[in-house]
């Protein structure tokens, strides 16, 4: 097994609310086994105490919110770190962003705002996102926490938080800053709230685009876990490429 800092996305270890029964194995060994990890999430929605009981619900073991840090926390961090003064925000997300904002001291209005913070609300619309958008006109810069483009409801593919981003910034004509898994700014933040030098770290993910590539330029040991999936069409070169490949969880235990 590798030494180091282990690095999953939750969204790698469950699908539709079901665990992958590997991973669930492989946390308690690197657990009882003295190894530290962290769960990243852009489960923007929810917060850590929310995302907790859902894993640990799943079948994960003694999972605590402190193991888990996300896309939102990310954005917070970076926003206090570099514009402490700046804590206007209006936001398209759910009542976990709306808490974890208000934990952190973020106020909520649309006069004149700091920062739009687009996370995930399905039960959001038209009306919604033309205020939204007038909050960028008024000046707020756009913070994407969620960057799926679909996402799938019962089976049904439906519109995900990354499109409705993209919708305001093109007609904005403003680049949202990403914090969003696979961006470099979300690791960037990710190495800062660890306070771990990067060879120490190591990502273990299921996306060669959205987690091995950013990790892997950014010095990160990575472990692709490819599920089966063949390697033809992935542009490997000597510069990026997974450090380890393996077909599942359990192959990190071998």
């Amino acid at each position: 097994m590798l030494a180091g800092c282990y690095l999953f996305f939750v969204e790698s270890l469950l699908k539709g609310g079901v665990a992958n029964e590997k991973a669930i194995d492989l946390l308690f060994v690197l657990k009882a086994s003295g190894y530290h990890y962290l769960l990243l999430s852009e489960q923007s929605h929810k917060t850590r105490e929310e995302l907790a009981m859902m894993l640990n619900d799943a079948g994960f073991r003694d999972i605590t919110p402190n193991e888990i840090y996300t896309t939102t926390l990310a954005s917070i961090d970076w926003i206090c770190s570099k514009y402490p003064n700046k804590n206007k925000a209006v936001m398209l997300g759910g009542k976990g962003m709306h808490k974890t904002l208000g934990e952190h001291g973020f106020t909520f209005t649309h006069n004149n705002p700091d920062w739009l913070f687009m996370g995930q609300n399905r039960e959001l619309g038209y009306i919604d996102y033309n205020e939204a958008l007038q909050s960028v006109f008024n000046g707020a810069y756009i913070i994407q926490t969620d960057g799926r483009k679909i996402q799938n409801r019962s089976g049904v593919k439906c519109l995900g938080a990354g499109s409705v981003t993209r919708m305001l910034a093109y007609a904005s004509n403003l680049e949202p800053i990403d914090f969003s898994r696979g961006s470099k700014r979300f690791m960037r933040q990710v190495v800062r709230y660890l306070d771990v030098p990067v060879e120490n770290l190591i990502m273990v993910g299921t996306s060669y685009n959205r987690d091995i590539i950013p990790c892997n330029q950014y010095g990160i040991t990575t472990v692709y876990v490819t599920k089966g999936r063949g390697m033809d069409g992935f542009d490997f070169n000597d510069v990026v490429h997974p450090d380890y490949i393996v077909e599942d969880f359990d192959g990190l235990m071998k």
